[in-house]
């Protein structure tokens, strides 16, 4: 509770600037486990598809019907059917089905990730120590220390003793 009272008092201090960053960390938040669900849900690969893809070759016939068992929403299984549903066609056309569908699955992977960008472009800058080296620290402090001595006046020159004197 007494996290809570802290976090409200952080907020009043901070003032007007907080409430944006604030609700840009829950929107963030959201977008983090959005992502990660999509990336857990639809971005593995199925077991069956590998197994069906041996390394002498692909069995057809088994791998269309692995893909027949994929979620339609997984990006692997997506893209592997448009691999099996054109192999009859030119090996050119299909390079372009498959990178047409690869761009999909890119702009739908990249969704709200400007959410993030620009979280991180309003988040105030981490303060960072000065570089110095000690050599100009230690310098410095003597210079500091040297003009906070109460300066020494000068000794009056001796009366008659070859003063400034005026010509007549």
């Amino acid at each position: 509770m007494e996290e809570l009272r802290n976090f409200a008092g952080a907020l009043r201090v901070g003032g007007v600037i907080v409430y944006p960053l604030l609700l840009l960390a829950v929107l963030s938040t959201i977008v983090i486990l959005e992502k990660a669900y999509v990336f857990v849900a639809r971005a593995r690969m199925p077991a069956g598809v590998m197994r069906s893809i041996g390394a002498d070759g692909v069995a057809w016939a088994a791998f269309e019907q692995t893909l027949a068992g994929v979620d339609p929403r997984n990006y692997f299984g997506r893209f592997c059917r448009v691999i099996v549903d054109h192999r009859k066609r030119p090996p050119w056309w299909i390079e372009s089905r498959a990178a047409d569908e690869a761009s999909a699955i890119e702009q739908s992977l990249g969704r709200g990730l400007w959410i993030l960008e620009t979280t991180v472009t309003a988040a105030p800058p981490r303060p960072r120590p000065p570089r110095r080296s000690a050599r100009r620290s230690r310098a410095r402090a003597r210079r500091a220390a040297r003009a906070a001595r109460p300066a020494a006046r000068p000794a009056p020159p001796p009366s008659g003793s070859g003063g400034c004197r005026r010509r007549a």
